[in-house]
């Protein structure tokens, strides 16, 4: 691809994987290189990683990751992106290389959307309509639902609350140091936080993102408990707190977890059983596409189109969320 190079910062954060040492920020004057081999710009020395598996450049204010023909793949939000394809990269995307997971962070970006025509037609031909427009017509209607004059509407919205939201809650509390069932409490007082507040609670997007007051709340959940503990107890916590990443960091890592999970699930519904299947053994197990066709009597291309389409959707999904959210 052409064009002119970006000055637009972006970074690795590492989510998972042995300790590595990382840019400040990737540079945007020319490519940044990932792989086994030393004379890359990021090493990372395991047999999974290719000597030359990756690369990110900056092109125009937006960035995009292009898997080196590795042998194992580039994954970027679980899903196996294409060999020698550029892929954009988004705030908040996960990109996981052999056994690191990092999470990207770029600074004041635009987030948009590719897909071709033709990937467009494609797309409707095994997307289940009336459940794409059902999910859409609800889309940040939640926080009217939870203030709602019918009783079992509330109930139906307050379940769909905690199922939204209480993994993220569970496992920063868990990594900020709190043991389970203290992390499952603090589930309950943020959902009972909430709840009291939630008849006069009005979600504007311009005002601040619903992750930063989640975040926020949940933190002061924490805090609040961690201060009623065994003086023992509460040591080993804040220790812990004091040795982990930054609270904005543990917050991401999950909330980006739970945004991703979130859009599989949704966009599972919206597909034919086998084109889902084909999706899931080629596009986030690895599995060779040629083995796929053999298995589920398809062709490597159309297997190909599946997992192609299916990223598509998972992709504005997110967005989507990212958009309402934050």
């Amino acid at each position: 691809m052409e064009g002119k190079r970006s000055a637009v910062g972006m970074r690795l954060e590492l989510i998972s994987g042995p300790a590595i040492e990382l840019p400040p920020t990737l540079s945007a004057a020319s490519a940044t290189t990932i792989g086994r081999a030393e004379s890359n710009d990021i090493c990372l020395l395991d047999s999974s990683v290719s000597r030359r598996h990756a690369s990110v450049c900056s092109l125009e204010g937006h960035w995009f990751v292009t898997d080196l023909e590795s042998r194992h793949g580039t994954y970027l939000n679980t899903i196996r992106i294409e060999p020698g394809e550029e892929t954009e990269l988004s705030d908040q995307d996960s990109l996981r290389i052999g056994s690191w997971l990092f999470q990207v962070v770029i600074e004041g970006q635009e987030q948009r959307v590719h897909s071709s025509d033709a990937g467009e037609a494609e797309l409707h031909q095994s997307v289940d309509e009336s459940n794409f427009e059902d999910t859409f017509a609800t889309r940040a209607t939640i926080f009217l639902r939870l203030r709602a004059d019918q009783a079992d509407i509330r109930e139906l919205s307050w379940q769909e609350f905690a199922d939204r939201y209480q993994r993220v809650i569970i496992g920063f509390a868990r990594n900020y140091g709190l043991p389970d069932h203290e992390a499952q409490d603090v589930l309950q007082d943020v959902l009972l936080g909430f709840f009291r507040v939630s008849g006069r609670f009005e979600y504007d997007p311009a005002r601040g993102r619903f992750r930063g007051y989640l975040k926020r709340i949940t933190l002061n959940a924490i805090r609040s408990r961690n201060r009623r503990l065994r003086p023992e107890l509460r040591s080993n916590i804040d220790k812990h707190a004091r040795d982990a990443a930054q609270p904005d960091t543990l917050w991401n890592r999950e909330w980006t977890s739970g945004v991703l999970e979130r859009a599989l699930n949704e966009a599972a519904g919206q597909f034919q059983a086998s084109v889902w299947q084909a999706f899931e053994l080629y596009g986030r197990r690895g599995v060779p596409c040629e083995e796929v066709a053999r298995q589920l009597n398809m062709t490597p291309e159309s297997v190909r189109k599946a997992k192609s389409r299916i990223a598509i959707v998972v992709r504005q999904i997110i967005n989507r969320i990212r958009e309402d959210e934050g």
